[in-house]
């Protein structure tokens, strides 16, 4: 399992690297039909702006295969690596959860469906089964500087840990 320090590794993704030469947050999301999915769908456009701004690049990792990613990524500008095989969600740590585990955040959900309603966006809480998705996986990030080297590692402890939020870009500014 990686740790902070350690050097991610080229071929984590199982092909070339998509990293870029300069400092990047690797997002690993839950499943396509999971209704934090649903909510990060709603924030990512807004982080990967504030990021680009601060130098820092946004790569966003899912579960899916190929063509999964193609149908259900709605972003052009946002990169998506496919890991149905969830070979980098296995190097990073991130664990999976239990079903009991993920019926316990309900009212924090409520509440973020509350605070996107009152900001003008819509939840789509429809969902999609995919073949390829594993249901319990949480989800994660972290941040590598230029080099590749981790700086900080974020390993969900529940479905819905995942602050894609500004204060997310106020906290990774100041370690590069």
């Amino acid at each position: 399992m990686l740790q902070e320090r350690d050097r991610f590794p080229d071929d984590a993704f199982g092909g070339a690297s998509p990293l870029r030469g300069k400092p990047a947050l690797i997002v690993w999301l839950r499943h396509f039909g999971c209704r934090f999915y649903q909510e990060a769908k709603l924030l990512l456009p807004r982080l990967h702006d504030r990021l680009d701004a601060a130098g820092i690049d946004l790569l966003c990792v899912v579960q899916g295969t190929d063509e999964e990613a193609r149908t259900f990524w709605p972003f052009h500008e946002i990169r998506c690596v496919p890991d149905p095989g969830k070979r980098s969600y296995k190097l990073i740590g991130l664990e999976r959860t239990s079903l009991l585990k993920i019926l316990l955040p309900v009212n924090a959900l409520k509440k973020r469906r509350a605070e996107a309603t009152a900001q003008g966006c819509a939840m789509d809480n429809r969902g999609t089964a995919l073949r390829s998705s594993d249901i319990l996986q949480l989800p994660g990030y972290a941040l590598l500087d230029r080099e590749g080297t981790i700086l900080l590692i974020h390993r969900g402890k529940h479905t819905g840990d995942l602050d894609l939020s500004e204060a997310l870009v106020q906290k990774l500014t100041p370690l590069l």
